[in-house]
């Protein structure tokens, strides 16, 4: 095995602390030194593609296929060693820890895109590349963690707090950090913990550091910004009133409704809560009456969904853009199909067999759901059920609709009512 415990971190080279040496080449440089032979005849023939794209590996300007990896290094195939004294890896134990290293240096760049897009993953500066830091945190964690005695459970608690700064065990490391008592915070007061940490983040779109300088050894200042934290919550209430007056009663809760989104429009700094907004403005066309109204704002906010982190929200968004589909468009497959990945993405398994999603799923591959018409205000919606004859078939339809509604969307159950035998003739 490489040397060191986390050979499989990214880590700066000491001859250069300019680059960044990845997993990858990490083990490939390991092994290539106990290789007998030249590069480009590993495989037998002279063949020097492999040799290049080895290079490439080693660089982390490309990532291995998974399928090259597995077909080069085969079980079939043996390589010759320098010394045959020695103990080497056999094949197959090559190619799994190749696959490991793949596996782990493609989530780094993936990390590395998501926290600072526009950064190389090969970026050594961990100011630009933020992962790094969080690399950082890892290996702070894993030495404090070495350092303990695992066979004494309160030993080791005591002994992790005493490895670690104060800094780190009251800010990043707060949440698994024991106190005195050997107690670690609840659930909810992790939640307090992080709410007070994200209500003070600026909105801008630069992630903050954590440590505050390259050599990633001091904590980064933390700034404060009351007027923002003050303007986030006036803006949470807002939006708690609205959804309060919107689940509400009243038949007329369209007008309060609407106020609240007219004032919670003009609050200061409420571009942060554009998928609410969007949100809200779906649920209060629906409670209009306005359907084709209410998709669009559902369909906006499922699209800034994928563009940031917004919470349990992106599974309401999720539940009323797929009814919505289902309600407009039922025939379609693909207008609801991406909705519900979502909603099968975030959705608890508690709640995905309280919802019977699979039998929802058969509904929809079986192209049950029909066609929902609106009529006069929108209180009343009946099924078109053109080319259907069977009155057996007739029946089967609409209780597929409404079981898909009662399962999804609250918000389409409150307009549905049981079609009147005029309007099941007339259609």
């Amino acid at each position: 095995m490489p040397e060191g415990d986390l050979w499989f971190l990214p880590h700066q080279d000491p001859a250069n602390p300019d680059r960044l040496i990845l997993p990858v080449e990490t083990m490939l440089s390991w092994w290539l030194e106990q290789i007998d032979g030249p590069l480009d005849r590993l495989w037998g023939e002279y063949d020097d593609e492999r040799r290049r794209t080895l290079d490439n590996w080693k660089s982390g300007r490309t990532t291995p296929a998974i399928a090259k990896i597995v077909e080069w290094f085969g079980d079939d195939h043996q390589f010759s060693y320098k010394s045959s004294d020695e103990a080497h890896l056999s094949t197959s134990q090559l190619r799994s820890l190749l696959l490991w290293a793949r596996a782990i240096e493609q989530a780094y760049k993936d990390l590395v895109g998501c926290l600072t897009p526009g950064v190389a993953p090969t970026d050594a500066d961990p100011m630009r590349n933020k992962a790094l830091q969080l690399i950082e945190l890892f290996r702070w964690s894993h030495e404090a963690t070495v350092a303990t005695a695992p066979t004494n459970p309160a030993l080791a608690d005591l002994a992790f707090v005493e490895a670690l700064p104060s800094w780190i065990k009251e800010g990043p490391f707060r949440v698994i950090t024991p106190d005195r008592s050997g107690r670690i915070l609840a659930a909810e007061q992790v939640a307090e913990f992080l709410s007070g940490i994200f209500s003070a983040l600026p909105s801008n779109a630069k992630l903050p550091d954590i440590f505050g300088d390259p050599k990633l050894r001091s904590p980064a200042l933390m700034t404060f910004n009351a007027d923002r934290v003050r303007q986030r919550q006036t803006a949470q209430e807002g939006i708690e009133n609205i959804l309060v007056a919107w689940r509400g009663s009243d038949l007329g809760r369209q007008h309060p409704v609407a106020a609240g989104l007219a004032k919670l429009q003009q609050l200061p700094g409420i571009a942060e809560f554009e998928p609410d907004i969007a949100y809200l403005s779906a649920l209060h066309a629906l409670s209009s009456g306005n359907f084709g109204e209410a998709r669009q704002h559902a369909e906006k906010a499922l699209e800034l969904c994928l563009t940031r982190s917004i919470g349990p929200l992106k599974l309401d968004i999720a539940k009323l853009n797929f009814s919505l589909a289902v309600a407009q468009d039922a025939f379609n497959r693909a207008s609801a199909e991406r909705s519900f990945r979502i909603l099968c993405k975030l959705v608890q398994p508690q709640d995905a067999a309280h919802w019977r999603l699979e039998k929802a799923r058969s509904i929809i591959q079986c192209g049950w759901l029909p066609p929902i018409t609106r009529l006069g205000s929108g209180a009343t919606l009946f099924t078109r059920m053109k080319g259907w004859k069977s009155r057996r078939q007739f029946k089967k339809i609409p209780r597929s609709f409404a079981h898909t509604q009662d399962c999804f969307s609250p918000a389409l159950q409150r307009w549905r009512c049981v079609p009147s035998k005029r309007s099941l003739a007339a259609s």
